[in-house]
């Protein structure tokens, strides 16, 4: 890719590559920030509940709702011009939201439960 465009560059003319299929192309690859806000996501409701089966039913329940986001999202880019950070930012907002709350929800509970 940059050959060709070194190829085509003279001393008056300035090429640069762009579009679809050059970002696509140039896109790099997603980091592993995602996995490892997961992972201390998990980490933090294993604690709170004290249950691996308690964590991973605010998980299950959290990846359908973002998958399903998600996919709405990839929908909506043949309508409409959606940035690349536009999904993964959706996404961990949803994850984040998703903890705040279940751990608001086990909260309310413990201190009912407290009370009497």
């Amino acid at each position: 890719m940059s050959t060709t465009r070194e190829a085509a560059r003279t001393s008056g003319l300035k090429v640069e590559l762009g579009g679809n299929p050059i970002s696509r192309l140039e896109r790099t690859p997603p980091g592993n920030s995602e996995i490892i806000g997961v992972v201390a996501a998990a980490v933090v409701l294993f604690v709170a509940f004290g249950s691996l089966f308690a964590m991973l039913l605010p998980d299950r329940d959290r990846g359908r709702r973002v998958g399903s986001g998600l996919m709405i999202v990839t929908l909506m880019t043949h309508v409409l011009t959606i940035g690349q950070i536009g999904p993964i930012l959706g996404a961990l907002i949803g994850l984040g939201v998703g903890i705040d709350y279940a751990l608001f929800i086990v909260s309310r509970y413990r201190s009912g439960l407290k009370k009497g």
